[in-house]
């Protein structure tokens, strides 16, 4: 439960602009000498209002955006190749599960080639606890490290979708799992009700 950064789009800029990237003919779109400020982005051919906010600020902040759409077979392709400078990428994966093949070195997930020893190791040293507050220390640690060194924006779904039968009663869903201690399946005639 890390803060997300604070939004400062007047700071982003300054840095840009000190970089070397600046709007100095006022068309909005930052150059450096004739070189524009190229993005080749991902994107699935699907809707996605998160990511288009996503794309809208790049273009504000001055980014000449080359919008790459395709399935996810044509993306998976790109991205295997390392044809891309941002990609908008969905995996979903349970509470606790292995991460090293999104974000261990050479991972067969990791499409932007990150690599940190330090993370190499978390993901080791998760892999071989099994008591669970290990595992949460671990997750912890891992998590911090993330933030510090990797270049990504992971974004998560708070309530995971599923389905349930309405047969179903007393049933929640915490942290991704689903507790069936509390669970009781209601007569076939009352699950219309």
């Amino acid at each position: 439960a890390m803060e997300a950064p604070p939004h400062d789009r007047a700071g982003a800029g300054a840095l840009l602009d000190e970089a070397g990237w600046r709007d100095d003919d006022g068309d909005g779109l930052r150059a450096r000498g004739n070189q524009r400020l190229l993005l080749t982005v991902l994107v699935s051919d699907r809707p996605d209002e998160e990511r288009d906010r996503v794309l809208d600020q790049l273009r504000a902040a001055g980014f000449v955006l080359d919008a790459r759409i395709g399935t996810t077979a044509v993306l998976d392709n790109r991205l295997r190749d390392w044809k891309f400078d941002v990609a908008f990428v969905e995996w979903r994966g349970l509470p606790g599960e292995n991460l090293t093949p999104v974000f261990g070195t050479g991972g067969a997930l990791n499409f932007g080639g990150f690599s940190d020893a330090r993370v190499d190791d978390a993901l080791a040293a998760l892999r071989q606890a099994w008591d669970p507050a290990a595992r949460w220390s671990g997750m912890r640690r891992l998590g911090a490290l993330l933030a510090e060194t990797c270049p990504l924006a992971p974004l998560v779904a708070v309530d995971p979708g599923g389905l349930i039968s309405r047969r179903v009663r007393g049933v929640e869903v915490r942290g991704g799992w689903l507790p069936l201690r509390s669970a009781q399946l209601a007569a076939a005639e009352d699950a219309k009700k």
